[in-house]
């Protein structure tokens, strides 16, 4: 194992889904003035689809339908394309992110470079941990200054 293992993935790098979903919002690729969006967001992604195709035909509706339950069917009317904008955003981060028939969903494979998850485990200490030895007793510093510069 070597340091680009984690650090320079050359496969596919798999997002994480309370930030793809925050993305989606900061960016207004799903329209974060829709009430209860966020939380629908996360009921769509997280829905465990038969398969990609069965994503592609329902996501978008089910969202709609979420949208219509909880602010009228009036107001997914007037909002229709808005909610279909929102819902081919979300999609687009399924497709991207998950594949039922190979058992991948959202977390499946993290990310580890950076501190992010770190009080899961995660994040720069999970080999920086003084406690990974080769078989000449040497470890992987936790130096920050490795990878940081100090001021």
């Amino acid at each position: 194992m070597d340091c680009i293992d984690c650090h320079n993935r050359p496969t596919h790098v798999y997002e994480n889904l309370t930030e793809k979903i925050d993305m989606g919002l900061y960016s207004k690729k799903t329209n974060p003035d829709l009430a209860g969006i966020r939380e629908d967001s996360f009921t769509v992604l997280q829905k465990e689809y038969a398969s990609r195709d069965e994503a592609e035909e329902q996501l978008v509706e089910t969202l709609v339908t979420l949208q219509a339950k909880r602010n009228g069917k009036d107001f997914v009317k007037e909002h229709e394309a808005v909610l279909i904008s929102s819902g081919k955003y979300l999609l687009e981060a399924y497709l991207g992110n998950v594949w039922p028939d190979m058992k991948v969903t959202w977390g499946t494979y993290k990310g580890h470079n950076g501190h992010q998850d770190e009080a899961d485990g995660f994040g720069c200490f999970r080999c920086h941990d003084d406690t990974h030895e080769t078989e000449f007793g040497k470890t992987i510093s936790q130096d920050c200054s490795l990878c940081h510069d100090e001021p």
